[in-house]
């Protein structure tokens, strides 16, 4: 197995990009939170990659929330 770790959310999109591209069958993500629209977009311009997404709930809901993101909802 090849690790690539990449700690700028923003310098590591390129890196990313290039990993989703090569992805043909399965790919499995954990994550803290996920509110990037352009990645979301890469991802569902794949709908043959068959994903699982495990994040944890309620991060990001208000502060560090940046304009850019995809709009979380509050928990009531």
């Amino acid at each position: 197995m090849t690790v690539v770790a990449h700690v700028s959310p923003e310098k590591g999109w390129p890196i990313l990009k290039d990993f989703l591209s090569k992805t043909k069958k399965k790919l499995v993500v954990g994550m803290y939170d996920f509110g990037a629209k352009h990645i979301l977009a890469e991802i569902l311009a794949h709908p043959k990659i068959d994903m699982t997404l495990v994040m944890q709930s309620g991060q990001s809901l208000t502060a560090g929330q940046k304009s850019t993101d995809k709009n979380n909802p509050k928990k009531k």
